[in-house]
């Protein structure tokens, strides 16, 4: 990977980047109190957070994801979200589940705050000077928030992704299997493997 070379002049843009970055994060959290939902370009209904991981979930528990949802997932992401989320709380509806299920939003956040550390790391390998502002303009911007309020399995697939890509892993064995899995969330990624 070749990484241009900062210059005194173009410095400051990275930093910049940054601070966009936490700046329109801090305009969110205040939308959120003072409003009662997250600001456009996230989804207006509040009840619709999380919506991607807890629809998910819920046919991962009761079944028909195929049948019923006719789903492009993979079987494993559906055994996955078994394992992340607390079966009882998915007998009826996926909105009443929110309010029951601790572990899926746990899971959710942690795997959020992991993705940051595990950016942090690939990027202060890559990079050390700049880490700390990519990591925050890759784990905090638009995409990576937006997978969070979605509850997006993007979540996990990129946690997948920087360890079978990233320079963290050297066994080649590993990162294989960190690139099926990634491959195994999100059935598109199977072009990532041809480059």
């Amino acid at each position: 990977m070749i990484i241009r070379r900062l210059t005194p002049a173009n410095r400051w843009l990275e930093p910049l980047l940054a601070f966009l970055v936490l700046a329109a994060i801090a305009y969110d959290i205040w939308f959120i109190v003072a409003i009662g939902y997250v600001p456009q370009p996230f989804f207006y209904e509040s009840q619709d957070t999380w919506m991607d991981w807890f629809n998910t979930a819920l046919y991962a528990h009761q079944g028909g994801a195929y049948e019923d949802w006719r789903t492009v997932y993979l079987p494993l992401s559906f055994d996955v979200l078994k394992l992340l989320t607390l079966g009882q709380c998915y007998e009826s509806e996926q909105f009443e589940a929110r309010a029951c299920d601790v572990m899926a939003i746990t899971s959710m956040h942690v795997i959020f705050l992991a993705n940051i550390v595990l950016t942090f790391l690939v990027f202060r390998k890559i990079h050390r000077s700049t880490a700390v502002w990519r990591t925050i303009a890759m784990s905090l911007g638009l995409p990576m928030t937006y997978a969070l309020e979605r509850g997006n399995l993007l979540l996990l697939t990129y946690t997948f992704l920087l360890l079978a890509y990233g320079p963290l892993v050297k066994s080649a064995r590993v990162r294989w299997l960190f690139s099926g899995l990634a491959i195994n969330m999100k059935i598109y990624l199977v072009g990532a493997i041809f480059a």
